[in-house]
């Protein structure tokens, strides 16, 4: 199903579940085919995912070992959302390039105190609670609709999941590196989502045991 070798072994691995998100059903919902939808398909994730604790990242993110020894040891509580200490931006061959806290000491409440910046790159909250906050907004866009990954961090502790960070970092590909193309419109729409948002209602699919298509 996939022209890329890797990503084929990937998909093939029992314990990873991946669904397809038809052109059709796009077309259904009045959405161009052609665009990107960053948000609708982490929903698409949120909804259908198999497990308790659910880490909301990006195709351009590796995990280093000690956030995922954190990942493993220190997320008991699932009433709370964990962030990672750092983001470290890297070229294509893991140099450093620069690095940002996740909770900067820069005097803004919603970086100090939430952890907003880069959030959409890491964010791990149980999948009860990601349910209750109905998800991320879901948005037609020129692409890049950046503020909705805060804008989820700040609904968790508006309702009070309140933030823990765990020790260790990410390493985030330069973007420089790799551009993203194929914006949705040139207008920016935000929907009211209710119990539809994640592509909710379209059924679910099975085309083999762990690849299911909407």
């Amino acid at each position: 199903m996939h022209s890329n070798t890797e990503l084929s072994n990937i998909f093939n691995k029992q314990n990873v579940k991946s669904i397809i998100v038809s052109n059709e059903t796009i077309k259904k919902t009045q959405l161009n085919p052609n665009g990107f939808y960053e948000y609708y398909g982490k929903n698409v994730g949120i909804r259908h995912s198999n497990g308790d604790l659910i880490l909301i990242s990006n195709p351009d993110e590796i995990l280093t070992e000690e956030i995922v020894k954190e990942m493993n040891e220190k997320t008991d509580d699932h009433n709370k959302y964990y962030r990672c200490e750092y983001r470290i931006d890297v070229d294509h061959n893991l140099k450093e390039i620069a690095r940002g806290a996740s909770f900067p000491k820069n005097n803004i409440h919603d970086d100090e105190i939430l952890g907003t910046p880069a959030s959409g790159d890491f964010t791990l909250a149980a999948k009860h609670i990601l349910i209750k906050m109905q998800g991320y907004y879901e948005v037609l866009s020129s692409g890049n609709e950046a503020t909705c990954d805060s804008t989820l961090i700040k609904k968790l502790y508006n309702n009070n999941i309140k933030p823990v960070m765990l020790k260790g970092n990410i390493l985030h590909l330069d973007h420089k590196k790799h551009t993203r193309t194929g914006g949705a419109s040139n207008n920016t729409t935000t929907y009211e989502n209710a119990e539809s948002w994640g592509f909710n209602n379209y059924s679910l699919n099975k085309i083999t045991n762990n690849v299911f298509k909407i």
